[in-house]
């Protein structure tokens, strides 16, 4: 997957967390707040919580013109959401997307070394937490965002 994929993948499924706030608040975990999800690209519906809701919405809509179509785009989303639930403690992701968010202008380019530096950003802010929880982080985003998803 090209870079410039991957920067699509992630600003578009990630920056979606932003407007995750459901009717009980925003999410403070990723299984919090279930509900239907229907997929665009096959038209399944499954029950799931909001965040992975809004990260798949986000990441199907990045790929519905792109290399990766249909189900295998569905599975891709899938995947790489459940890379983040597995690697990611929520709080990173959280921080994460809200640097995404407030940096969108700036990282349009398709420039995925300035997504890798905003996680890392995050990661860093959030060390002494980390920490403290004895938490563990995947800090390499091509890892989460590439294979074997791919």
């Amino acid at each position: 997957m090209s870079r410039r994929a991957r920067l699509g993948l992630a600003l578009a499924a990630i920056a979606v967390f932003a407007a995750s706030c459901g009717t009980e608040g925003a999410p403070t975990a990723y299984d919090q707040q279930i509900g239907e999800f229907t997929s665009d690209l096959t038209g399944e519906t499954v029950e799931v919580p909001l965040v992975e809701a809004n990260y798949r919405r986000g990441c199907e809509k990045t790929h519905e013109d792109g290399k990766i179509q249909g189900e295998d785009a569905v599975q891709y989303c899938e995947c790489t959401f459940d890379k983040f639930v597995d690697n990611v403690p929520f709080r990173v992701f959280e921080v994460y997307n809200d640097k995404i968010v407030d940096n969108a202008e700036a990282i349009e380019n398709g420039n995925f070394d300035d997504l890798q530096r905003l996680y890392s950003q995050a990661i860093d802010e959030l060390e002494e937490e980390l920490e403290a929880a004895n938490a563990t982080v995947e800090t390499d985003l091509s890892v989460i965002l590439g294979s074997p998803c791919v």
